[in-house]
């Protein structure tokens, strides 16, 4: 996360050896610098989650018409889903695949204990009815 960071902030998209360095440099300073939560939420509220939107504010408004605060597990869960390719898991261009993304999030969550197994299987099995 702190790599993604630094490359989305800092540096330009350039694929060479030599940026890649730097951005590793740069990530380990970071590293010292600031803590994992504070790396964390720089990192929600700078990262593109499809559609125009830049940060979690936005994606939340964007996708729900809420706070981030006020998100659901089941719709904190699709937007982490969207992080890994946003706009082809959109669930507005790919429902079908951003539903399929949440439910492997839900699972992961579950898999390191995060939430219970039945609380992913009952969110899995709760499609829209958040939203």
């Amino acid at each position: 996360i702190t790599q993604q960071l630094v490359k989305n902030l800092l540096l330009n998209q350039s694929r060479s050896i030599s940026r890649k360095l730097v951005e590793m440099v740069m990530a380990l300073v970071l590293d010292k610098l600031m803590s994992k939560p504070q790396i964390i939420e720089a990192y929600l509220n700078n990262v593109y989650w499809g559609h125009g939107t830049t940060g979690i504010a936005s994606a939340s408004a964007t996708y729900f018409r809420k706070r981030p605060l006020h998100l659901t597990l089941n719709e904190a869960a699709l937007l982490a889903a969207l992080l890994p390719a946003p706009e082809y898991l959109s669930p507005y261009r790919n429902p079908n695949k951003a539903w399929r993304s949440r439910n492997e999030v839900l699972g992961r969550m579950a898999a390191v204990g995060f939430i219970t197994e039945e609380q992913a299987k009952e969110e899995q099995e709760n499609l829209q009815q958040d939203s």
